[in-house]
C-alpha cells in the first residue's frame, strides 16, 4: 500500500495535478468566498510552496540545454580561480558575466557545481520575476489584478515542461532586473511625487548591468534608460536625471573600465556590435532570411508553446483595450507607452537570430506581465468574477498542453524521458582513464556536459570553438586565444567533438581544429598523443615530458 501511494504521489501527472487542485481551491476561496481577505498574507505563502513544490521534479533531470552546462562551468572556474577567471576569462569576453556570477555564488557553498544549484537558480528567477512583476502590477491597477496575474503565471510556469524554462538561462538575470528598474523608477507611476535618489541612482544602475546577463537585453535597457529620462524632464524634474545617468554609468563603468584599462578598445565595441545583431554571427549559420520569413518561423515558434497562445491572446488583448482607451480619451499610462515599445524591441530580439531557441522569449514575459493586467483590470470593471475568470484561463491553458502533449514533440508532463547525453558514457571513463583530478581539458565542440561528468578544469578561455571558423569576423583574433591557452595552461585532455550528430559542429570540413587553424593542428599533433579515434570524436592527452 504504501508503495502504491509512493508511485502514486511521484507520478508527476498526479501529484501535479493535487498541487492545481490545492492551489486553485486556494484561490478560489481568496478572490471568491472570503470577502474580507483575511487569507491575503497567506497567498504568497502558498504560491511559493506551490511552485518549487511543482518544479520539484526538475532536479531529477540531467542534461537539457548545452547553454546551461556552460554557466555551470563557467561558474565553478570563477570559484576555482578568481584570479585566474579574471585575467583568462573575463577580460577577453566580458559577456554574460552577470549569469556565471549569481551561479557561482549558489556554488561557494558546494564542492562542485551541479544541475541541482543551477535548477535552484533557475526556479529562484522564475519566481522572482513573477513577484516583481506583480508588484508593478500592484502599483499600476490593482493588488487583485496583481495577484490574479500572479497566479495564472505561477500556475502556467510551474507546469510547463519546456526544456527552456526548466533549465537555467542568462535571459533571467536580465528580465529581473530589468523588472526590478521599472519598480524602482517610482515617477513612472505618478506625477508630481517626490524623487527617492537612491531608487533613481539603482534603477539607471539595473539598466545598465543588463547587458552582462544578455547582451541582446542592451536594446531594451537603452531604450528603458531614454524613456525614463524622457519622463523626468517632462515632468520637470531635470535635476534628477543626474541620479539616474550616475547609476548607468557606475553600472556599465563596473564592467567596462577594465577593458579601457588595458586598452582593449576594439573588443568591447566588436563584442557589443556582433550581440546587438546578433543575426550577422553568432550560432546563426542560416543565410539571412527575409523579415517575412523570419515573422513566419516566430509565430510557428509561438505556436508551440501553449504558455505562449494564451498569453499571446490576453496580452494583444490587453493591447488592442489600450489603444481604444487612447484613441477614444486620449488616457493612456506611462508604464503602458513603455511596455508597448518594449514589446515591440523584444520581438527583434526574439526573431532576429534565425534559431527560434525558446529561451529568446524570457523577454516577453515583462510585457505579458502588464498587458494581462491591462486586459484583466479592465473586464474587471464590469463586476468580472475572478474565480471563473482564473478557472478558464487555467482550464484553457491546461486543455491546450495536454492536447499538445499527443500531437506535438514538446510533452506536457513528460518529465523523466530526458537521459543525460554523457550519462554512463564510455568516453567520459575514457577521459577520466588519461587524466587525473585537478586536471585541465579543452573540448573543441558544444559538449560542456563532460567537464561536469569528469569533473576536469576548463583549460582554455572559450567553452567552446564558436567563433574560429571563418564566418566570424574575430576569428584570427579568437584561434590566437586558443593558441596561447595551449601554450600557458598546457591542459592535460583535448577532446574534438565533430560530427553530423553533434550539435552546431555538424561538418569536418568547416569545424575540425585541421580545418579551422592549421597552426593549431600542428602544435596538438606536435605536443599531444592521439589516445583515441572515433568516427565521432578525438581525444589527445599531452605527452610526457
Amino acid at each position: 500500500m504504501g508503495n502504491l501511494l509512493f508511485r502514486f504521489l511521484s507520478n508527476p501527472i498526479f501529484s501535479n495535478g493535487i498541487l492545481i487542485f490545492l492551489t486553485i481551491l486556494f484561490l478560489s476561496y481568496y478572490f471568491l468566498i472570503d470577502k474580507k481577505q483575511s487569507l491575503k498574507k497567506y497567498f504568497w505563502l502558498v504560491a511559493i510552496i506551490y511552485f518549487f513544490a511543482s518544479r520539484s521534479f526538475d532536479f531529477a533531470l540531467k542534461t537539457l540545454n548545452p547553454d546551461e552546462e556552460q554557466w555551470i562551468v563557467s561558474a565553478e572556474s570563477l570559484i576555482s580561480d578568481i584570479k585566474g577567471y579574471y585575467y583568462h576569462y573575463y577580460l577577453i569576453d566580458f559577456t554574460r558575466i552577470l549569469t556565471i556570477l549569481p551561479l557561482a555564488l549558489f556554488g561557494i557553498f558546494t564542492d562542485f557545481l551541479s544541475y541541482g544549484e543551477s535548477r535552484l537558480l533557475n526556479i529562484s528567477l522564475i519566481f522572482f520575476s513573477i513577484y516583481l512583476g506583480s508588484r508593478i502590477l500592484k502599483n499600476t491597477y490593482s493588488e487583485k489584478t496583481s495577484l490574479f496575474v500572479a497566479a495564472f503565471f505561477i500556475i502556467v510556469l510551474g507546469n510547463t515542461s519546456n526544456i527552456d524554462i526548466i533549465s537555467y538561462n542568462s535571459e533571467l538575470p536580465a528580465i529581473v532586473f530589468f523588472l526590478s528598474a521599472v519598480l524602482l523608477f517610482e515617477p513612472f507611476y505618478k506625477k508630481n511625487i517626490s524623487v527617492n535618489k537612491i531608487k533613481l541612482f539603482l534603477s539607471g544602475f539595473l539598466l545598465a548591468v543588463m547587458p552582462f546577463a544578455k547582451e541582446q537585453a542592451g536594446l531594451i535597457a537603452i531604450f528603458s534608460f531614454a524613456f525614463f529620462l524622457t519622463l523626468l524632464v517632462k515632468n520637470k524634474q531635470k535635476y534628477y536625471t543626474i541620479y539616474l545617468i550616475a547609476g548607468g554609468i557606475i553600472g556599465s563603468g563596473l564592467f567596462l573600465i577594465p577593458y579601457f584599462i588595458q586598452f582593449n578598445y576594439h573588443l568591447v565595441f566588436s563584442l557589443l556590435e556582433n550581440n546587438l545583431n546578433y543575426s550577422r554571427n553568432g550560432l546563426n549559420q542560416a543565410p539571412e532570411l527575409s523579415a517575412f520569413t523570419n515573422i513566419f518561423k516566430f509565430t510557428k515558434l509561438i505556436w508551440l508553446n501553449p504558455l505562449y497562445i494564451i498569453a499571446g491572446i490576453l496580452t494583444l488583448s490587453g493591447i488592442s483595450l489600450c489603444l481604444i482607451e487612447y484613441i477614444r480619451n486620449k488616457n493612456i499610462k506611462n508604464i503602458e507607452v513603455l511596455f508597448i515599445f518594449i514589446f515591440l524591441i523584444t520581438l527583434k530580439s526574439i526573431y532576429v537570430p534565425n534559431n527560434m531557441f525558446y529561451h529568446y522569449t524570457i523577454f516577453l514575459w515583462p510585457v505579458f506581465f502588464v498587458f494581462i493586467g491591462l486586459f484583466y483590470h479592465s473586464i474587471e470593471k464590469y463586476s468580472f468574477n475572478h474565480l471563473k475568470g482564473l478557472s478558464i484561463i487555467c482550464t484553457a491553458y491546461l486543455t491546450i498542453s495536454f492536447s499538445f502533449s499527443f500531437i506535438k514533440p514538446y510533452p506536457f508532463f513528460k518529465l523523466f524521458d530526458k537521459q543525460t547525453l554523457v550519462q554512463n558514457d564510455p568516453l567520459t571513463e575514457l577521459i577520466i582513464k588519461n587524466s587525473e583530478p585537478n586536471d585541465k581539458m579543452i573540448i573543441w565542440g558544444w559538449a560542456n556536459s563532460f567537464y561536469l561528468t569528469t569533473k576536469l578544469k576548463r583549460g582554455c578561455t572559450y567553452l567552446y570553438p564558436q567563433h574560429t571558423t571563418k564566418n566570424y569576423p574575430g576569428s584570427k583574433y579568437v584561434i590566437d586565444i586558443y593558441y596561447q591557452d595551449l601554450i600557458r595552461e598546457k591542459p592535460k585532455i583535448i577532446l574534438q567533438l565533430v560530427c553530423k550528430d553533434c550539435f552546431y559542429f555538424n561538418d569536418k570540413s568547416i569545424y575540425s581544429i585541421e580545418s579551422v587553424s592549421t597552426k593549431l593542428f600542428n602544435y596538438i599533433n606536435l605536443n599531444y598523443e592521439l589516445v583515441e579515434s572515433d568516427p565521432n570524436f578525438l581525444l589527445y592527452k599531452l605527452k610526457d615530458k
